[in-house]
């Protein structure tokens, strides 16, 4: 087993000398023989241990004693030890959380904060092949996607698996030839929940089919996982080059290029971009990325989609946007004044540098640059946000045109619209950036004094 778990350790360099490591031990077989393999191979491989021990407050005495075990295990040891007490059934009933995903939440979140306090680099987790298989199965039962058939990873951040290339069967055999002791949970016998069902039922059943269905399941899993690794590296370059717009409420993706994918790289672009908007995948399932991508594929110019986590996914023309589906009210109204030189609006994300030239004609071709009659403006110069009734005489047009109008044939996305910055002065509005100049202040033969105007989004 030591040998075995070096080799582990070496594959997928979890460890380096001098690092820290908490060992997260809830006083199971699992984790006390991971407790007991690393203190033994602590100072070959020049490694620092503390245990942490959380009590989640759901059995009672039970917790209680397996807490007064973990604590006497690592005074044995002589390894420091963080001990914690959490009630995760309050928990479940505040976030409205099975038992199952509040307990994971809460261990996961004492685990990364006392990392964090004690300065360890690395948090060892006493997941094993078995492990890996259970979630495998529990994920193909529910239908995930490849990324999903992965199961656990062995690295994921600090987070490490030390025993994951070893079986159960393994585990226990060491605990009885080294006579440690452990605690055993009652709750993993209740058939209640999934993964008891897939490891006292459904893995039985299997292995009548199938000797060593675990190993096999095992390294299906790895190659899974390795596809996965593969294909995310790829769908978070390409969704780099994908992002038109991202700010704290919204992500918005070329749709064109999104469809130029190929089938799979498609699915995990989607999958990211929910990552990255939503900061996390819970409850994102394969079905849903496999609905986002009808919608984009679909011929509606506008659709939406509603996902877990109050999440909007919206197609607007050739734009796919991912928003909130809370607090989507039309951003405040926003007035900044502008002076000749640079203006820096980092509120709104918008640069304006204003400079007097001499007047050309036919001088701009930029569709963020202008030039406008310096003489035809009352100052002072302003820039604000559209408001309703708004109107301006677009260039080389006789009438007035809703600004409203003015967005709409030119595309502008709803969610974008109270954003688009408008240069006014005191009788109205002079140009709506990037798209049209009224033509109430455009250069003529006339013109004496011309003001350049020069306008750049902040990333």
């Amino acid at each position: 087993m030591l040998a075995k778990v070096r080799r582990t350790i070496a594959r997928y360099r979890m460890l380096q000398p001098g690092e820290r490591v908490l060992v997260a031990v809830s006083g199971g077989v699992d984790s006390i023989v991971l407790l007991h393999l690393l203190y033994e191979l602590g100072e070959d491989l020049k490694i620092d241990l503390i245990v942490a021990h959380l009590d989640h407050g759901i059995r009672g005495a039970e917790s209680r004693a397996d807490a007064a075990f973990v604590a006497a295990e690592a005074e044995k040891l002589g390894i420091p030890l963080i001990l914690e007490a959490r009630d995760v059934p309050w928990y479940a009933t505040e976030k409205r959380l099975s038992l199952e995903e509040a307990a994971r939440e809460v261990r996961y979140r004492f685990l990364e904060e006392t990392a964090v306090k004690v300065g360890a680099e690395r948090i060892a987790l006493g997941h094993q092949q078995d492990d890996l298989v259970e979630t495998l199965l529990i994920n193909l039962i529910r239908g995930a996607g490849l990324a999903g058939l992965r199961g656990m990873a062995p690295v994921r951040g600090r987070f490490i698996r030390p025993l994951i290339d070893c079986s159960r069967a393994e585990i226990e055999a060491f605990a009885r030839e080294h006579r440690l002791e452990y605690r055993q949970d009652r709750t993993n016998l209740e058939r209640k929940y999934l993964r008891n069902r897939v490891r006292l039922e459904l893995l039985p059943l299997l292995e009548d089919y199938r000797p060593h269905v675990v190993a096999r399941l095992a390294r299906t899993a790895r190659m899974l996982g390795e596809a996965a690794d593969y294909l995310e590296q790829i769908a978070l370059k390409r969704l780099e080059e994908l992002i038109l717009h991202e700010d704290d409420e919204r992500l918005v993706l070329d749709r064109q290029g999104l469809l130029k994918e190929e089938p799979i790289v498609k699915g995990f672009i989607l999958r990211e971009a929910v990552r990255r908007a939503r900061g996390t995948l819970k409850d994102i399932e394969f079905i849903h990325l496999q609905k986002m991508l009808e919608l984009a594929e679909g011929e509606a110019p506008r659709a939406e989609l509603h996902l877990p986590g109050q999440l909007r996914f919206r197609r607007l023309g050739e734009r796919l946007s991912i928003t909130p589906m809370q607090g989507e009210a039309e951003p405040e109204p926003f007035e900044f004044p502008l002076h000749l030189g640079e203006n820096l609006l980092d509120k709104i994300g918008w640069l304006f540098i204003l400079k007097e030239v001499e007047p050309a004609r036919g001088f701009v071709e930029d569709p963020l640059r202008e030039l406008i009659d310096r003489d035809r403006i009352k100052e002072p110069f302003l820039i604000r946000n559209w408001r309703p009734g708004d109107r301006l005489r677009p260039l080389g047009m006789a009438g007035t045109k809703k600004i409203q109008d003015l967005f709409v044939d030119s595309r502008v996305p709803q969610e974008e619209r109270a954003r688009a910055p408008l240069l006014c002065d005191q009788q109205g509005i002079v140009w709506v950036v990037g798209l049209r100049l009224s033509e109430d202040y455009k250069v003529t033969d006339k013109t004496k004094r011309a003001l350049l105007i020069r306008a750049r989004r902040l990333k």
